[in-house]
């Protein structure tokens, strides 16, 4: 482990900005699409509807992809 990872291990990262918009596919699934910047770096997020999530499980709801620019 380098002496820079070693001094920055546990600190939170810095989110300069975190946007997210509620849309519809073509075929009417909705979806969440948007945008975090952490510590400079842009990343695309897109999150769909958890199609295996039984009522009362602990699974999610959402299920993201996330895309660094």
């Amino acid at each position: 482990m380098q002496q820079e990872e070693k001094k920055n291990f546990g600190e939170m990262p810095q989110v300069q900005k975190c946007a997210i918009w509620k849309k519809a596919s073509k075929k009417g699934n909705e979806y969440l699409a948007g945008v975090v910047t952490i510590d400079g770096k842009e990343y695309k997020l897109v999150a769909f509807a958890n199609q295996f999530k039984d009522q009362g499980t602990n699974r999610p709801d959402w299920k993201f992809d996330v895309n660094k620019q």
